[in-house]
């Protein structure tokens, strides 16, 4: 199967089933995209064009023609940044971001973000699965083709990618495990500032004491936090709605000469792949200098 085909083999549990049927269950195709393909006349069964009511026998090959990643031409800028790949495979990639560097740019003012970058290096617009607040470090999920970010996008809305990540916070925890169950909106009177309100979104947070990297001083903790939803600042927020909010946050909690921004790093993400669902990644991303420093100089 290449980047820019996908296939499907009709098994006896397939067979009689349409051929929209497979390539929205099976394949994943949205139904967005199924109408642009649709245009395109860019489905096969056994090698001959076919339609969307058709249905599908046993043995038939069904094949689809999606768009292949898109090409960036511009080259690589001297001194540009190179983004670290921590995975690469057909469909997808997780990179390493940096803190201070922003995901994808908002406006054309703004200096060129990950997204840039990467193109630049590697020739292809990829598109973001999630993202990172610019002060955030870690590992982020990337897919290069529309139709691999539609398909992760529809794991990421069915709570099948895991993301997991260090913070270094303040106070004393209620407890050394839990969940954070509290809906995240604008705090008053603020456009960047978030808040836990009534009325917010639903958000929920998972949090445990990373025993094996809590040998810090007194009134710091290190923590393993998972979101099962993803808002705005959600990690930020909650932690500081706990009361343990994370260290250097200038927005949530205290700024400190520590570390010059919020001491919160994407260390872990687990994830299926667009075209063998079943089959789970893991990739892990080692904690960043200025952290490890932080740890370095807090220890007990």
């Amino acid at each position: 199967m290449g980047s820019d085909r996908l296939e499907l083999q009709v098994l006896e549990e397939h067979a009689g089933r349409t051929v929209e049927d497979l390539l929205r269950k099976e394949l994943g195709v949205s139904g967005r995209m199924l109408q642009r393909l649709t245009r395109k006349k860019a489905f096969r069964l056994n090698g001959k064009p076919t339609w969307l009511g058709r249905r599908a026998g046993m043995g038939d090959r069904l094949s689809v023609r999606i768009q292949a990643p898109a090409k960036n031409t511009q080259p690589q800028g001297e001194g540009s940044e190179r983004i670290e790949i921590l995975h690469d495979s057909e469909h997808l990639w997780v990179v390493y971001k940096v803190p201070g560097l922003l995901t994808h740019r908002t406006h054309d003012q703004q200096p060129p973000a990950l997204i840039d970058l990467l193109a630049q290096q590697t020739g292809i617009d990829a598109h973001a699965v999630h993202r990172l607040d610019r002060p955030v470090s870690g590992a982020l999920l990337l897919a290069k083709s529309s139709w691999a970010h539609a398909r992760m996008d529809s794991f990421l809305q069915q709570r099948q990618i895991h993301r997991e990540y260090l913070a270094i916070v303040e106070g004393r925890l209620p407890e050394s495990q839990g969940v954070i169950d509290a809906p995240i909106g604008l705090a008053d009177g603020k456009k960047r500032r978030r808040a836990v309100v009534s009325g917010g979104e639903p958000a929920k947070t998972y949090f445990e004491s990373a025993t094996e990297l809590s040998a810090i001083s007194p009134g710091h903790r290190v923590l393993r936090l998972r979101l099962d939803t993803g808002r705005t600042h959600q990690l930020r927020v909650h932690m500081a709605h706990l009361g343990c909010p994370i260290v250097g946050d200038r927005l949530y909690g205290v700024a400190t000469e520590q570390i010059p921004r919020p001491a919160l790093h994407a260390a872990r993400i687990h994830f299926p792949l667009p075209d063998q669902p079943k089959e789970a990644v893991v990739v892990d991303c080692p904690i960043p200098k200025d952290m490890a420093e932080l740890l370095e100089t807090s220890k007990v």
